[in-house]
């Protein structure tokens, strides 16, 4: 868990201004498509520990509750990834919600997910989480 979550807080820093300019562009926030690129990081890097630590639990249970089927390494290992990526959507998705108001708002998280809160409520923070479940469910 440790070098995973290492590994995973480098993955962050690193692909985190290549981020911004996607969430900016797909937006259509480009007028200043260069500036603040490390806007909102601390949410995404505060959460890679718990986040590593609960998706290898996930796989690792759901592995242990399949190993006594029948079902092949392969199916098994399937399953227990969609499983896993079902697991992580309830962490990822506010923290993408957060990410996302302060990439394009350009603001710290902190002030990103107060005004998330603000604005739409508490289920703001649930915005696209089917679209979450789908894409880690199924990658």
């Amino acid at each position: 868990v440790v070098s995973g979550t290492i590994g995973g807080a480098v993955a962050v820093v690193i692909g985190y201004p290549f981020e911004s300019v996607k969430v900016r562009l797909q937006t259509g926030k480009t007028a200043r498509l260069f500036g603040s690129l490390f806007a909102g990081l601390s949410a995404p890097l505060v959460t890679v520990t718990p986040q590593w630590a609960l998706m290898y639990g996930a796989y690792f249970y759901s592995q242990s509750l399949l190993e006594r089927t029948s079902l092949s390494d392969v199916a098994r290992g399937a399953l227990s990834g969609a499983f896993c990526g079902l697991v992580i959507t309830t962490v990822s998705t506010p923290i993408d919600a957060v990410k996302i108001r302060a990439q394009n708002d350009k603001l710290a998280a902190i002030t990103a997910l107060r005004r998330l809160v603000t604005t739409g409520g508490i289920a703001s923070l649930g915005h696209g989480a089917l679209a979450t479940a789908l894409h880690l469910g199924l990658s």
